[in-house]
């Protein structure tokens, strides 16, 4: 019954930054029933995490340009439950030289 299985953590969340995106790339889960992952962000003086995208491939462009420091994780989604969230990763904005 695939209703009941629960995708392993993403693993290996690294980022790409450049000033006006952030590429996030990740591991490819080894279940090959996932539907693909869902990323979250938290930027600095925000609360809490927000769902910013889904993606099937292990990769995402956050075209939002980075002005404050933001954190970042990923799940991934089975047939009815998302897995427990990767480990963050904290990108900092690129400043200008």
């Amino acid at each position: 019954n695939l209703e009941s299985f629960v995708p392993s953590k993403p693993m290996n969340l690294t980022y790409v930054p450049s000033a006006k995106k952030v590429y996030l790339i990740w591991g490819k889960n080894p279940e090959t029933w996932i539907k693909g992952y869902r990323i979250y962000r938290k930027r600095e003086l925000e609360a809490e995490f927000k769902l910013i995208g889904e993606s099937i491939l292990p990769v995402f462009i956050d075209n939002e340009p980075l002005s404050l420091k933001a954190i970042y994780y990923v799940t991934a989604v089975g047939p009815k439950k998302e897995s427990i969230p990767s480990d963050s990763v904290i990108v900092h904005p690129l400043t200008e030289p």
